[in-house]
């Protein structure tokens, strides 16, 4: 299976408002068998799904509340038949938020109608990333990182060392700084199971680095030396063990 990162669109919604649509082939599809026919059609057609996924969920985003922080995702798996309908849709990665599943189901109902029909049914695998808010942030994509320019200013970061933290519950988000001492990979794993709400990594410079589409379950990614911020919010009390060159 050809190993590539397919690109991602940025939805411009409401004000402080983004939504990406990410198709990450190497990431959603691992231990998945794909005939030709299959992946023929996923990388033939990648930009035409991004598109039509753009239009509509920028339609169906005015729902959404321009009021408090909302910052979900939802992975969601569907097969496409090859008279364009399509079977029951799957969660691989429920949001926090029902309505924010609600919303997605409600975008794929729309946009799979007008997806090209495939040769042979296909699994359709897409990731739904929401940031709206008054916390909003604004975003452009390159390559496998995001450069992020949020409202939210942190006066202070305190370092975290390698080993077991502990962070009690809080509804805002903890900002750490990390420095790796050469190039390797950064792991890291959470007790209890999924305590952690959502996690991001950036650059000293704000480009928010991919984590893969289910970096609440555990972090295992690979990442150049330098300095690096961790931000955490947790939805209990969780134990966050980080281990990095």
């Amino acid at each position: 299976m050809k190993l590539i990162i397919i690109g991602t669109i940025l939805i411009g919604t409401l004000l402080n408002a983004s939504i990406d649509v990410k198709q990450n082939i190497k990431a959603l599809y691992r231990g998945v068998e794909l005939s030709t026919a299959q992946e023929d059609y996923i990388l033939d057609n990648q930009e035409t799904l991004k598109s039509i996924s753009q239009s509509t969920a920028r339609k169906e985003a005015k729902h959404l509340k321009n009021g408090d922080y909302i910052n979900e995702k939802s992975v969601v798996e569907f097969m496409l038949n090859t008279d364009g309908s399509i079977g029951k849709i799957k969660y691989l990665s429920r949001s926090n938020e029902r309505s924010i599943d609600k919303l997605t189901k409600t975008i794929v109902n729309k946009v799979y109608k007008r997806f090209p029909q495939p040769e042979e049914a296909t699994p359709i695998r897409l990731i739904f990333i929401y940031q709206v808010g008054k916390k909003g942030v604004s975003s452009s994509y390159s390559g496998n990182s995001q450069k992020v320019s949020s409202k939210s200013s942190y006066s202070q970061y305190q370092n975290i060392p390698r080993g077991t933290t502990r962070f009690p519950y809080n509804s805002k988000e903890y900002v750490r700084e990390l420095e790796t001492s050469k190039d390797g990979f950064i792991n890291i794993s959470y007790t209890p199971s999924l305590c952690v709400r959502r996690i991001s990594l950036l650059t000293m410079q704000n480009q928010r680095l991919s984590l893969g589409y289910s970096p609440t379950i555990q972090v295992n990614v690979e990442i150049p030396k330098g300095k690096y911020k961790l931000l955490i919010q947790a939805k209990k009390a969780c134990d966050i063990n980080l281990q990095y060159p």
